[in-house]
């Protein structure tokens, strides 16, 4: 099998006189295997019984709590290395500062170079979804619109999620835009919206 990823836009880089687009591709995982899943699998391999093998799990998952608590890096040849760090809720204004309230912000993980190797031939594959995120510009949203409009008198949000499978977000914003400039207004609810094409909009 595969590695499923999906691709989603660079903010925040493109220059004025950019106007492509560009994105990046983002691992997605839809599936997590449980202590349960490895240990099936490993009692396969080894002469234990799958009760065994998730107690010598637990064991280990305990283990790597206590070391890493007594701020110690743990290494799992094969795996890679887990560290713990820190945080502090408040800026830190001085290098002496005293009773600073300094927290756990997560436990971070290094692959091993074993691991890296093992996954150097790893394959990738679109999920096919993408949904996450806009990816019609704004000329074809406005077409879009103008089809719609030219079969239908009214319009909901909902009908535009349905035509695109684009999220809530981005349908929204369109609708906003759309209303700001004329093209359309709601005759319906601020709860329960329903679009018409204004009077005045350009044909």
């Amino acid at each position: 099998m595969a590695i499923k990823y999906e691709l989603y836009p660079i903010t925040g880089i493109t220059t004025e006189n950019e106007k492509e687009k560009r994105f990046y591709p983002r691992v997605v995982c839809h599936n997590t295997r449980s202590s349960e899943d490895v240990a099936k699998k490993l009692h396969y391999r080894s002469t234990y019984t799958p009760g065994e093998l998730i107690g010598m799990l637990e064991s280990i998952a305990n283990i790597m709590h206590e070391m890493i608590s007594n701020g110690e890096c743990v290494h799992l040849d094969g795996i890679g290395f887990f560290q713990a760090t820190a945080t502090c809720r408040k800026p830190i204004k001085e290098m002496n500062a005293r009773n600073l309230k300094i927290e756990l912000k997560d436990v971070t993980y290094r692959p091993d170079a074993k691991m890296k190797r093992a996954m150097a031939h790893a394959t990738f594959e679109c999920s096919g979804a993408n949904t996450h995120f806009d990816v019609r510009s704004d000329e074809e949203w406005n077409n879009l619109l103008e089809e719609m409009l030219a079969k239908e008198e009214y319009i909901t949000a909902k009908d535009l999620v349905m035509k695109t499978n684009a999220n809530r977000t981005a349908v929204w914003k369109h609708l906003q835009h759309w209303i700001n400039s004329g093209k359309i207004r709601n005759v319906g609810t601020k709860r329960v919206a329903i679009y018409k094409r204004c009077n005045n909009a350009d044909e």
